[in-house]
């Protein structure tokens, strides 16, 4: 952002009063521009530090960004151990400050937790962010100038058996099951498309398949029907089919897991999501007893 300042230099101003005569400014070069060359100002990310494989990386410029001009190349990351390992995630700017991008690591998935953006381990990795000089995709601010002042930082992961950082503390809950537990409306909402139902933790989860499941993570449908004395029983065995999918993990808004249904299932029942205490967050924290998360009546 540019702010424009109009004034009259102070000497000006006392030239013309000493003179009592009208003076009239040579030209309008009054207008100055509160911001020089487009430059990173610091990262957060201190030079050869160990970094958590979920941990928000921020970088702070002197100037407003132009989101458009973002990209993993204008911004990159790559391992000096492991030529040619990508590494993915998500980049914002900070919703209080457009002079600071956030780039949000993608955690993994897999069972080695070694498919996200970075790999656990003691794995070398560069932070880079280039200039016109030396990249052709280079940051620009919001009034179009070219970075002209970029950075370049090394880290390294920290070791499998410890490569999160508890962001949150405590387990993992269902902040308001009103906004952020989702069911399909429609008496056959097992048979359609989209017949899933939704769920939103308030913080990121362990994403393994040994984790994310329909055992830990219970859909079960009633013993009885809506009104008969049953309705808000449930055994165990009462398993709605089908199986639970990651959509979103270590973003600011928690993680989102979607139930995708894939069998029929009783009518004129109500539904329960329970999550056990088996379920962990992403550095393995766990409710101490079963909760509800939310019920839902099928038509």
């Amino acid at each position: 952002m540019i702010v424009q300042i109009k004034k009259l230099t102070l000497a000006l101003l006392i030239s013309c009063v000493a003179a009592l005569v009208g003076c009239v400014p040579a030209s309008d070069s009054s207008s100055v521009s509160a911001t020089g060359a487009f430059s990173v100002v610091s990262v957060n990310i201190l030079e050869g530090e160990t970094w958590a494989l979920n941990r928000p990386i921020q970088i702070k410029f002197n100037h407003a960004i132009d989101f458009s001009s973002v990209s993993l190349q204008a911004v990159s990351f790559r391992s000096t151990d492991l030529l040619g390992a990508p590494v993915t995630g998500q980049f914002e700017i900070d919703p209080t400050d457009d002079t600071t991008l956030l780039f949000n690591p993608a955690c993994p998935t897999n069972e080695a937790q070694d498919n996200g953006a970075f790999v656990p381990g003691g794995v070398h990795y560069v932070l880079e962010i280039p200039i016109a000089t030396e990249s052709v995709s280079v940051l620009r601010d919001t009034d179009g100038r070219l970075l002209s002042f970029g950075l370049q930082r090394s880290f390294i992961t920290p070791p499998a058996s410890q490569p999160f950082l508890d962001l949150v503390p405590g387990a993992p809950v269902v902040v308001d099951p009103a906004t952020d537990v989702s069911f399909p409306p429609g008496v056959n909402f097992w048979a359609n498309n989209e017949g899933d139902i939704s769920v939103r933790f308030n913080q990121s989860i362990d994403a393994r398949s040994t984790n994310l499941n329909s055992d830990r993570l219970l859909v079960l449908y009633s013993n009885d029907e809506i009104g008969e004395a049953g309705e808000n029983d449930y055994d165990s065995t009462n398993k709605v089919p089908g199986e639970w999918v990651l959509i979103e993990n270590c973003s600011n808004d928690g993680s989102l897991v979607e139930f995708h249904i894939t069998g029929v299932m009783p009518i004129n029942r109500n539904l329960t999501i329970k999550m056990t205490p088996s379920f962990t967050d992403i550095v393995g924290q766990s409710n101490s007893a079963t909760t509800t998360l939310a019920t839902h009546q099928v038509p």
